[in-house]
């Protein structure tokens, strides 16, 4: 189980990133990840909601948190 936690700053800095119109998509999938995560959820049901797989969702929270979880 991978916990996020993440401090009210970097939320608001993460919000603001999701909603860069020039953003791509997978960048945004991925910081999703990353939100989802924070808000408690499972990397299985994460997958599920985002359409990946598994491997790929813990892949990418653990790589944006550099091993830090």
């Amino acid at each position: 189980l991978y916990r996020v936690h993440l401090t009210e700053a970097q939320r608001a800095v993460l919000q603001l990133r999701t909603r860069d119109t020039q953003l791509m998509p997978r960048t945004r999938d991925r910081l999703e990840m990353v939100r989802l995560a924070d808000a408690g959820w499972s990397i299985p049901r994460s997958s599920v909601h985002l359409r990946q797989s598994e491997k790929r969702v813990r892949y990418w929270v653990k790589r944006l948190f550099g091993g830090r979880l």
